[in-house]
């Protein structure tokens, strides 16, 4: 009576019981089952990479091409600024079978897909950045600081130093602010 009342076995527990009881090749099958799975598994967690890295790439190029600087290059400087800093297309992501979700996976796992997802908007921001200098070759680029502001004062105090900084740094030239 427990056994029926703590409902079907998971994946995890299928597994303990392929193990423990040595039943890799019973009849029924009990590993097509848990391949399966891991399949479906990995299918969500490789679309998912796919859909995120396919959102930032659609939301950073919108910013991309309707940034000043972007549009007053040439055509050959964008083309040029697309291929050095892997712009284009994302790499594919078949997950219609299980042996195209493998070659899928084989090409560009899940941990390379994460950063890919991490990287899109630094290459956006790398490539306009580039954009600018082509613009402005004397132009220098201003990291201001980062930090956690949590009143009016903090932000007057963060404002203060970030015009002080972005002033000092005019004295030479254009400013590029990433």
């Amino acid at each position: 009576m427990r056994g029926a009342a703590s409902g079907p076995p998971t994946s995890s527990s299928k597994r303990r019981l392929v193990i423990t009881q040595r039943s890799l090749l019973a009849d029924p099958d009990s590993v097509t089952p848990l391949a399966s799975s891991a399949c479906d598994l990995l299918r969500q967690k490789l679309t998912a990479s796919r859909d995120e890295a396919q959102k930032l790439q659609t939301e950073n190029r919108a910013a991309l091409e309707a940034a000043d600087a972007w549009l007053k290059i040439t055509a050959a400087e964008r083309q040029e600024l697309e291929s050095r800093y892997s712009l284009s297309d994302l790499p594919a992501a078949d997950v219609s079978s299980e042996p195209a979700l493998i070659a899928s996976l084989d090409a560009h796992d899940l941990a390379r897909w994460q950063m890919l997802v991490e990287a899109i908007p630094q290459r956006f921001a790398n490539a306009l950045q580039e954009a600018a200098r082509l613009l402005e070759p004397k132009a220098v680029t201003v990291r201001l600081p980062g930090g956690t502001l949590h009143n009016d004062a903090e932000i007057a105090a963060w404002l203060k130093k970030a015009e002080a900084t972005l002033k000092e740094k005019l004295k030479q030239g254009p400013v590029i602010i990433p």
